[in-house]
């Protein structure tokens, strides 16, 4: 009896585990490093954060902001990389929800950016 209710506790440990690793949303906080803006690829803007993305995203600290409307709405990745301009230039941190099934160039793309003060 408590051999099989120590595998279903374990079976469920680990499924909660893989299921929150690899999460479709999930959110990185750490100051920008770089900006970068680019008229061909990346979705037209990146950020670079102090810290690594992970999930399924490349582990490098990238994350496009989509200001050219590939995978988000129009106007929502300059708003993004107004309050990453305003985020860096203050030395703030900021919160970016990242969506890992939206993928330019294979980085992953912030669908929010909230700057800390």
């Amino acid at each position: 009896m408590k051999p099989k209710f120590f595998t279903i506790l374990l079976t469920t440990i680990v499924v909660m585990a893989t299921s929150q690793a690899n999460a479709l949303t999930f959110q990185k906080t750490g100051k920008i490093t770089r900006i970068l803006s680019d008229s061909s690829k990346f979705g037209g803007c990146m950020v670079q954060l102090d810290v690594s993305i992970g999930n399924t995203c490349p582990t490098t600290p990238w994350v496009s902001l989509d200001c050219k409307a590939v995978t988000t709405p129009a106007g929502d990745g300059n708003r993004h990389y107004a309050s990453a301009l305003l985020a860096a230039s203050l030395n703030k941190q900021v919160t970016i929800y990242i969506d890992n099934t939206k993928k330019i160039n294979a980085y992953c793309v912030g669908t929010r950016i909230d700057t800390i003060f």
